[in-house]
């Protein structure tokens, strides 16, 4: 299985490019962060001629950018999993990926740089409910820490 996950900053204005990526090579997930994607873009508008079905979360319409999209074979077994309320994530995608008789589930989310400790402790909820409900998880996304200090890697 392959996959694939980028910060499109719009996939309004990048179909083509999509398209071009996702038939040069073959992969089967597709993760897409800060899609800017309103509800006023259809899901066919996004997928013309590709062999993929979506998932989607956009930002509400109050304020422009974020949003995140799964895009995945039409072969594949996913089940959208319901956030609970109380543990409910903006711009946040949860669902299940059966192999066989496994099943892997994946939190792909966005956290805008402007967000604050309440928005990261409702993450970190929402990991830890994802870890207790599920034998493998997969958090990805684009999760934006602005204050910490990433160092340099060392080579040797």
């Amino acid at each position: 299985m392959k996959a694939i996950l980028f910060n499109a900053r719009s996939i309004c204005n990048k179909i083509p490019e999509i398209q071009v990526l996702l038939s040069s090579y073959e992969y089967d997930l597709v993760f897409i962060t800060k899609t800017w994607a309103t509800e006023n873009r259809l899901d066919s508008s996004i997928m013309q001629l590709l062999d993929f079905n979506i998932f989607r979360m956009d930002r509400d319409r109050s304020t422009k950018g974020g949003g995140v999209l799964v895009l995945y074979k039409r072969y594949l077994i996913l089940s959208k999993i319901n956030i609970p309320n109380l543990l409910y994530v903006e711009e946040t995608i949860v669902f299940d990926l059966r192999f066989d008789t496994r099943k892997v589930r994946f939190v792909l989310t966005y956290r805008s740089p402007n967000k604050d400790i309440v928005h990261l402790e409702k993450l970190c909820n929402l990991l830890d409910w994802a870890i207790r409900s599920s034998q493998y998880v997969i958090a990805l996304g684009d999760l934006n820490f602005p204050l910490i200090k990433w160092k340099k890697p060392i080579t040797i």
